[in-house]
């Protein structure tokens, strides 16, 4: 029931009356727009069940818009398809069946062998299929015309899935969008928008590109291939083409398979609006990737990456490049290598950034897991930091913790690696003496080259010559403010000083209790937020000490202090 305001409220006794109005007072068109409110938030295509219910005056207003409203029937392997599509309108149809819930599947191919609803087919989602017999079947099926299909998913966790025929998708699916199925090339559908082929068979990349090349409303594309064995043969590997392939519309581009593949697939195409790569190669000894940077290098917006993250997990390491975290932008690359043995992860990964010219990466994070051995050779991390020669932040995780003393003494004295390094960030764990004696040798010797280096554990004050540190980051905080140039000034002298209840004490000593005025009216410079940039790396001792410098000068400047504030 809605409740209506009265015309001409009625006030009687201190109270409002107001007349009671039934939902029929609302025209089709109020119905039609809360309806399509409502489906904005629920979950699933049977949204609308309930309401058709309610009443007959409803289940005409949805009924009649229900392109609008963008109604389905959702027919899963525990549905009485053949009973649901009697009881409901002509709605299109979207198939839903998991093969790991054991039955029903056979059920749902029935229902797609009716050549009548074919026209009705929207979305297919056929999870884990694993019986040859239902796969041939549902190929057979996939052979006749679906007009309407937008979607297409066939995937299964199972390796052994026998490869779909070629004369799969041999029909017309003219408005086919999004397709994602196992180990085939699809040779039709041209409007297609996302492309996702997962444990493929090998399929050379000159016809892979051929295939690419037809697809011209492309955006998404993966490509992931069944096993290692899926390699063009080094005899029939050809030199990259003189004019490549460009594919105008893809966005997202992620591959799993081997790096002679992926060289000989991005030696023939370009992707000039690429802003989403991700790379995971099978384990090998020797990765080729001389074509890859160079497509890399050829996309703008992956020259401004400013971030590097090495990632090391159970079963994969990987180098992730970002921008700016704080701006929206989300382009990013990752570059990963599926191998399980910590040793071959630091090599491997080692190669691949040696292969990338990381010239505009500023900073570096390096996040091993936590269950890692601590027996890594620390010449291996070496080799690892060898190419980020631009890098002037490095943060090393907690996790880090075992291999921060010996990779420290393996860079005293070797000053190509790392050469850009000024800030040093020690996130989650504080050093032990080891540790601090390798830090303070590793520092003193970049100082004598003329680099400055700057640690930051949480716990020591940044400035140099400076060797006091605080249990607690509240009073670090306060520490820094003292190295900062008086922040804090006399509206009525020429007095200045770092802390509020000091100016309290001059007003009171020197001014005969002149009041303050407002929250905050004599502040310089906002210090602590300088001391937050500082402890944070995002300003060097020297930047935080000339910027207020410099805001001081502009303050003395505003209020005639010139020559008085020296």
């Amino acid at each position: 029931m809605d409740i209506v305001p009265k015309s001409g409220l009625e006030e009687r006794r201190g109270q409002l009356y107001y007349r009671q109005a039934t939902i029929e007072k609302l025209n089709a068109n109020v119905l039609l727009e809360i309806f399509d409110f409502s489906r904005c938030g629920a979950t699933g295509d049977d949204w609308w069940h309930t309401l058709v219910h309610v009443c007959r005056r409803w289940r005409h207003v949805i009924f009649g818009s229900s392109h609008r409203l963008n109604l389905r029937l959702v027919c899963t392997q525990v549905t009485p398809v053949k009973k649901m599509l009697d009881v409901w309108p002509a709605l299109p149809l979207v198939i839903v069946a998991d093969n790991r819930l054991l039955r029903g599947v056979d059920n749902i191919i029935s229902a797609l062998e009716n050549r009548l609803l074919n026209y009705r087919v929207c979305e297919i989602h056929i999870a884990d299929m694993q019986d040859s017999s239902l796969l041939q079947r549902f190929a057979g099926v996939m052979q006749e015309p679906f007009p309407a299909l937008t979607c297409l998913e066939c995937w299964s966790i199972n390796t052994s899935v026998p490869v779909l025929p070629n004369s799969f998708l041999g029909g017309d699916a003219p408005r086919l969008r999004t397709l994602r199925v196992l180990r085939k090339l699809p040779l039709s559908s041209p409007d297609l928008v996302n492309l996702h082929l997962s444990k493929m068979s090998y399929i050379s990349p000159k016809a892979m590109v051929k295939c690419l090349s037809g697809l011209n409303r492309l955006e998404t594309v993966h490509l992931g291939f069944h096993s290692p064995l899926s390699r063009p043969d080094p005899a029939s590997r050809l030199a990259p083409p003189p004019t490549r392939v460009a594919l105008l519309n893809v966005t997202s581009l992620s591959f799993s398979g081997v790096s002679e593949y992926l060289e000989d697939l991005v030696a023939q195409i370009d992707i000039p609006l690429l802003d989403r790569l991700s790379v995971t190669f099978f384990n090998q000894l020797i990765f080729d990737v001389s074509q890859l940077p160079q497509l890399i290098g050829r996309i703008e917006r992956f020259n401004l990456l400013e971030r590097a993250i090495i990632t090391f997990s159970e079963r994969l390491v990987k180098v992730s490049l970002a921008g700016d975290p704080e701006t929206a932008d989300h382009t990013n690359i990752e570059l990963g290598i599926s191998c399980t043995t910590p040793e071959w992860q630091v090599s491997s990964i080692a190669q691949i950034c040696s292969s990338y010219p990381f010239s505009t990466l500023e900073r570096l994070d390096v996040c091993p897991d936590g269950d890692w051995p601590p027996d890594m050779e620390s010449t291996q991390w070496l080799e690892l930091l060898h190419p980020f020669t631009s890098v002037k932040k490095m943060y090393l995780s907690k996790e880090f913790g075992p291999y921060v003393t010996p990779t420290i003494r393996e860079l005293n004295g070797v000053a190509e690696i790392l050469p850009a390094l000024e800030s040093l960030f020690l996130l989650g764990f504080q050093p032990s003496r080891p540790v601090q004696e390798s830090i303070k040798q590793f520092v003193a010797e970049r100082q004598l080259s003329g680099q400055h280096v700057i640690v930051y554990d949480g716990r020591s004050c940044p400035f140099p010559n400076c060797e006091r540190s605080f249990g607690r980051r509240q009073e670090l905080e306060r520490h820094v403010l003292q190295h900062l140039p008086l922040y804090i000034y006399c509206p009525l002298c020429n007095w200045r000083g770092s802390r509020r209840y000091a100016l309290r004490v001059h007003l009171q000593m020197k001014h005969g209790g002149f009041g303050l005025l407002g929250s905050d009216p004599y502040t310089i410079f906002d210090a602590r937020l300088m001391a937050k940039l500082l402890l944070n790396g995002e300003v060097t001792p020297a930047l935080a000490e000339e910027t207020a410098r410099s805001l001081t000068q502009e303050k003395a400047t505003q209020l005639g202090m010139i020559g008085h504030w020296d």
